[in-house]
């Protein structure tokens, strides 16, 4: 391709990619940077190329003169440029806030699944044992095709970090979400939600669609140790609820 338009290519790329981060950045108007002026540098002839002499014509013939003496080229004088000390325009607030934002949860699954599963992170073998089995007997669904929101147990309140769980929540657009347990309702609902008080009916969350409040199976395994299984039986009642909805 024409050299030229090899530089132009270049140069529109560039500029892309410069729009590009502004959007990202919330900057209104583009970064400026000085370029230098550039000064057209004399070409210096080759040691090796002949020197131009020249002739004197005397009585008819020509006699050589001595070789033309050629001041030195003169180094290009480079231009200063001014506000070096100008700082690259910064990201706006609402970017830098969201860059610098503490992880809120992990997921897996795929990105198109109709249903997520909303619940605290740390979950032994059984417990996740018994959520397959919970899948396929009841939703006759495989664990592959479902996405887990594993949420981050910190320092930090509940409904902290569901300010992160419920932006990446849109992005999916579930037909239905399973919240199971208590730290899982609380970060998607509000502080004072329970388990108990908000499962085994439908919660409709803005922007976020069906929503289902159930046990956590690690929850549902330390109450059948101590003989209790209704946990298991309203966990089975509310899956029963969300088959119907997906049919």
């Amino acid at each position: 391709m024409n050299p030229v338009y090899d530089e132009l290519a270049t140069l529109t790329a560039d500029i892309q990619a410069c729009l590009e981060w502004a959007e990202l950045t919330g900057s209104s108007v583009l970064p400026r940077e000085r370029v230098e002026r550039l000064v057209a540098e004399p070409i210096a002839p080759r040691k090796d190329a002949p020197v131009l002499v020249a002739e004197t014509v005397v009585s008819g013939k020509a006699a050589k003169a001595a070789p033309v003496q050629r001041p030195p080229p003169e180094k290009p004088k480079r231009s200063v440029p001014q506000n070096d000390n100008q700082k690259p325009p910064k990201a706006s607030a609402k970017w830098a806030a969201l860059m610098d934002a503490p992880t809120t949860h992990t997921v897996s699954g795929p990105g198109d699944a109709r249903l997520i599963i909303l619940r605290g992170a740390g979950s032994s073998a059984e417990a996740e044992s018994m959520l397959d089995r919970m899948l396929v007997n009841v939703l006759q669904i495989e664990r592959q095709s479902v996405a887990v929101f594993d949420l981050i147990r910190d320092t930090r309140r509940p409904i902290e970090i569901g300010e992160g769980v419920r932006r990446s929540l849109v992005e999916y657009a579930p037909e239905v979400i399973l919240v199971m347990g208590t730290f899982a309702v609380r970060a998607l609902l509000n502080e004072e939600a329970s388990v108990h008080g908000e499962r085994g009916q439908w919660t409709s969350v803005p922007d976020l669609g069906a929503v289902r409040v159930t046990h956590h199976p690690e929850a549902i395994l330390a109450m059948a140790e101590r003989g209790d299984s209704t946990p298991k039986r309203e966990a089975f009642d509310d899956l029963k609820a969300i088959a119907s909805r997906l049919s």
